[in-house]
C-alpha cells in the first residue's frame, strides 16, 4: 500500500479550485485584472467566489480567501507579453503563480521532508519459516541554500552522476539502458554520498 499524506482539507481546497475553473490549462486571450474576471473568462460560476469567500465555507473557503484576494490586481501574475506574440494565459498558470507568490519562505524559515517505508515479509521452510518486518526512515532538513525537497532530490541525482563519472558502474555488463538502484554498486555509494550531504537513512528489522 502506498499513499501520500496531505493536510486536512487539501482535497476540498483543490475541488474548490476545480469548480472555479482554476485548474484549466485552456489558453485565453482576454485582459483580466481580478479573479472574478478570470473565473468568468474560463466559463465557471462567478457566484462561487462569493460562496467560498464566506467564513463558514470551511477549508475551501480559507484557501480562496488566502490565495484569491478579490481586491488584488492580479495583472502581475500574467505572462509578460513579447513582441509579435499574443497575451494568452491559462487559469492554472495564474493560480500556480498566486500560490508560488504567497508560499515563499520567510527569512529563517525552512521545510522538512520525512519518509517512512515498512515492509512485512515471510519465508516458509522445513523449520517452520519466519515472519519479519523491516522499516526504513529518512529525514531531510531544508536550509537557506535549498528546500528539503530540492536537497533530497538534487543530492540523489548528483550522487548517481558522481557514481557514473567516477566509473563505479564500469564493471557492470548492463548492455546499456536504465540501471536499477537496487544493486550494491549503485545504492551503497549513493547512500554514503547522501549521508555526507546530511540525508541519512535509518533501518530497523524485527522478527515477528
Amino acid at each position: 500500500m502506498r499513499g501520500t499524506l496531505r493536510h486536512r482539507g487539501w482535497a476540498e481546497a483543490m475541488h474548490a479550485a476545480f469548480r472555479l475553473g482554476l485548474l484549466s490549462d485552456k489558453k485565453i486571450d482576454k485582459k483580466v485584472s481580478t479573479w472574478s474576471e478570470v473565473v468568468k473568462a474560463v466559463g465557471a460560476d462567478e457566484d462561487l467566489l462569493d460562496v467560498y469567500a464566506k467564513e463558514d465555507a470551511g477549508v475551501a473557503g480559507e484557501m480562496v480567501r488566502w490565495a484569491l484576494v478579490e481586491s488584488e490586481d492580479i495583472t502581475r501574475l500574467l505572462p509578460t507579453p513579447t513582441a509579435g506574440a499574443s497575451a494568452e494565459w491559462s487559469p492554472v498558470d495564474l493560480f500556480a503563480n498566486a500560490l508560488w507568490e504567497k508560499s515563499q519562505y520567510r527569512l529563517g524559515e525552512q521545510d522538512l521532508a520525512l519518509m517512512s517505508n515498512t515492509l512485512q515479509f515471510g519465508r516458509a521452510d522445513e523449520t517452520g519459516g519466519y515472519m519479519a518486518r523491516g522499516s526504513l526512515h529518512v529525514k531531510g532538513d531544508g536550509s537557506p541554500e535549498g528546500s528539503a525537497m530540492a536537497r533530497t532530490v538534487g543530492f540523489t541525482a548528483a550522487a548517481g552522476a558522481e557514481i557514473i563519472l567516477e566509473g563505479g558502474l564500469n564493471s557492470l555488463d548492463t548492455g546499456g539502458g536504465i540501471i536499477r538502484p537496487t544493486i550494491p554498486q549503485v545504492y551503497e555509494p549513493a547512500l554514503r554520498i547522501l549521508e555526507e550531504c546530511g540525508v541519512k537513512f535509518n533501518e530497523d528489522h524485527q522478527y515477528l
